[in-house]
């Protein structure tokens, strides 16, 4: 079975072109089941990333 690598990409779309940029590598994964479990940290790193966008575009 090849390894995939479990990323956190940010896409974002000027008229019709996309682009998406690799905003962080949280690990390579084996198996279904360490891509269970990377899942978890990676959608906090999100969430927290957010957040902290969010505190900066209000001020």
């Amino acid at each position: 079975m090849p390894r995939r690598s479990v990323r956190v990409v940010e896409f974002s779309r000027s008229g019709e072109k996309a682009t998406q940029r690799i905003v962080r590598c949280m690990a390579i994964e084996l198996d279904a089941e360490e891509e269970t479990k990377l899942r978890a940290p990676a959608e906090e790193f999100i969430s927290r990333s957010l957040t902290e966008r969010l505190k900066l575009m209000a001020r």
